[in-house]
C-alpha cells in the first residue's frame, strides 16, 4: 500500500461525514418528506413519477454509460454538439458535474474493493460506500486525470457550474405547481433518484441470500474473487438495469449490464432504439463482446 493510499484512508477515517457540507443534502431530504407528509393533487404525484424516471435514464444512460465508460458513441458529425447537450441534461440529476461523476466512477472500476476505491463497503462498510464519500468532502474535486476525453472548454464549464440548470427547473417546477410541486414533484423524485443510484456503489456490492426472494444477490459472471459487485433484481427494476452489476464489473464497456437474455435492461433497449435513428451507435451486448474477442483470438 503506497503512502498516499494510507493517507487517504487515514483521512477517510478521521472526516468522516462533513456536516456542514452536508446541510443542502439534508435539507432536501426534510422538505421533500414535509411535502410528503402534506400531501399534494394527483399532477405533483405524477410529476414526481416522471421526473425520477427520466432522469433515473439520465443517470444510467448518459452519466454511466456515456461519461463513465463510453459504452456507446455519438454520430461523428454531432458528436461535440451532442456531448454537451448530454452532459447538460446529465447535470439535472442533481449528481454533481459529468466529469466529476464520471472520473470518481472509472475511480472505482480500476480499483474496485481495494484501498484506493472512492466507495467500497468491503474497505469502509455499508454507509460510506453509499453516501458518506460523497460528503466526506474528500472527493469534491474532478480527477481530470481520468477524464482527459471531456476536458474540453464546455465540458470543464458544465461540470463547474452543474447547478445552474438544476436551480433554473426547480424555479420553473415553483411557478408551476407552487411548494407542494416543489417539495414533492421535485424534491422527493430527486431523493429517490439518489438512493436507487447509490444503492448500485452500496447494496449492489452486498450478498444477500437467496431466501431473501427478489431482494437477493448473486453473481453470475466470473470476475476477480476480491470483488464484491452482486446481481439484484430489484435493484434493475429501480435503476432500469443497472442491478446486474456483476457482469458489468467483469465487462464494464458494454452498454447492456445483464449478461443473459432475461435480465431486464431498460436503459439498454432505449439506447438500442436511439441508435437506429443514427443519432448514436456501438450499442452492444455481452455476447455480441464475446463473439469479438473469441473472432480476434
Amino acid at each position: 500500500m503506497s503512502a498516499e493510499t494510507v493517507a487517504l484512508r487515514i483521512q477517510r477515517s478521521v472526516n468522516g461525514r462533513n456536516w456542514y457540507k452536508s446541510i443542502p443534502f439534508l435539507t432536501i431530504h426534510v422538505l421533500a418528506f414535509v411535502g410528503v407528509i402534506a400531501g399534494a393533487p394527483a399532477k405533483v404525484w405524477w410529476l414526481c413519477f416522471w421526473l425520477y424516471w427520466v432522469r433515473m435514464f439520465l443517470v444510467t444512460g448518459l452519466l454511466h454509460r456515456y461519461f463513465a465508460h463510453r459504452s456507446f458513441h455519438f454520430h461523428q458529425k454531432i458528436k461535440r454538439a451532442a456531448e454537451f447537450a448530454a452532459a447538460a441534461l446529465a447535470t439535472l440529476t442533481v449528481q454533481k458535474g459529468p466529469a466529476w461523476w464520471a472520473s470518481h466512477h472509472r475511480n472505482h472500476h480500476a480499483n474496485s474493493d481495494q484501498p484506493e476505491d472512492p466507495h467500497s463497503v468491503v474497505q469502509d462498510g455499508f454507509w460510506w460506500a453509499h453516501v458518506d464519500w460523497i460528503l466526506s468532502g474528500i472527493y469534491d474535486e474532478t480527477d481530470w486525470s481520468r477524464v482527459p476525453d471531456f476536458k474540453k472548454p464546455e465540458m470543464v464549464w458544465i461540470n463547474k457550474y452543474h447547478h445552474v440548470l438544476p436551480a433554473i427547473l426547480g424555479v420553473i417546477i415553483f411557478a408551476w405547481g407552487g411548494w407542494r410541486a416543489l417539495f414533492i414533484g421535485y424534491f422527493f423524485s430527486t431523493v429517490l433518484l439518489w438512493h436507487c443510484t447509490f444503492f448500485i456503489n452500496s447494496l449492489a456490492h452486498v450478498k444477500i441470500p437467496w431466501w431473501r426472494g427478489p431482494f437477493a444477490s448473486w453473481k453470475s459472471h466470473r470476475t476477480d474473487p476480491n470483488d464484491s459487485s452482486q446481481n439484484n433484481f430489484m435493484l434493475a427494476i429501480v435503476t432500469l438495469g443497472e442491478g446486474w452489476h456483476n457482469p458489468h464489473h467483469a465487462e464494464k464497456h458494454v452498454t447492456k449490464q445483464g449478461d443473459k437474455w432475461w435480465m431486464l435492461d431498460v436503459t439498454y433497449y432505449a439506447l438500442w432504439l436511439i441508435s437506429l435513428t443514427g443519432l448514436i451507435h456501438g450499442v452492444s451486448c455481452h455476447s455480441a463482446r464475446s463473439r469479438s474477442k473469441r473472432l480476434a483470438a
